[in-house]
């Protein structure tokens, strides 16, 4: 066995099996078999906080197929938990490895294909939701002070419509940064922090 074989182990989330990754080189193997870094062609490294969770995962896109490395953790997970730090490093090594075999390989940071039209659309309905409330309210003469109680839900409504349409905009580019920054972004001493 080769002396620069790095070896991950973590829980991916509280009620899961652990699961082990082991990087040789450009190789990278883990419980779905093994993958060559060196024919990734695109990265996205995409982190959502939903109802108290955080969900880190690392997507590497080889042809079409989508490979992912995730963790889902309670918010209030100490920053020092093992399962958080296998996965934090899993990520420097796995993203480092990247950006030494091609350092402009793009690393997305939002989702992307189908999720983001997914988002997209939500937005659109959130919109349109928002503001056919608010039309419906208008339009059927409820009472002044009913129509101003219900005003800022319809508002708030249509305003993350418009904020998951502006962010998931299909004719927009996903933001990204290359391999090479994400790596050194992620080498900083508060990037467990970020990931």
């Amino acid at each position: 066995m080769n002396a620069d074989v790095l070896t991950f182990t973590y829980k991916p989330a509280l009620l899961r099996r652990a699961v082990t990754y082991r990087l040789d080189g450009t190789q990278l193997t883990g419980p779905k078999g093994a993958l060559d870094l060196s024919a990734v062609t695109q990265a996205a490294l995409i982190t959502h906080d939903l109802r108290g969770n955080l969900s880190t995962r690392l997507d590497l896109l080889i042809g079409g197929k989508r490979h992912s490395m995730s963790i889902t953790i309670h918010r209030t997970t100490r920053k020092n938990d093992p399962d958080r730090l296998a996965h934090a490093a899993l990520v420097l090594a796995v993203v480092g490895e990247l950006a030494r075999q091609n350092p402009e390989t793009p690393v997305l940071l939002a989702e992307y294909g189908r999720a983001r039209h997914m988002m997209f659309g939500v937005g659109v309905f959130s919109l349109l939701g928002g503001l056919g409330l608010m039309g419906a309210i208008l339009v059927t003469g409820v009472s002044t002070d009913k129509a101003l109680g219900a005003a800022f839900p319809c508002a708030l409504l249509g305003l993350f419509g418009l904020a998951l349409i502006y962010s998931n905009a299909p004719w927009r580019a996903a933001p990204s940064v290359s391999a090479s920054q994400m790596a050194q972004a992620l080498a900083e001493p508060d990037a467990d922090q970020k990931v």
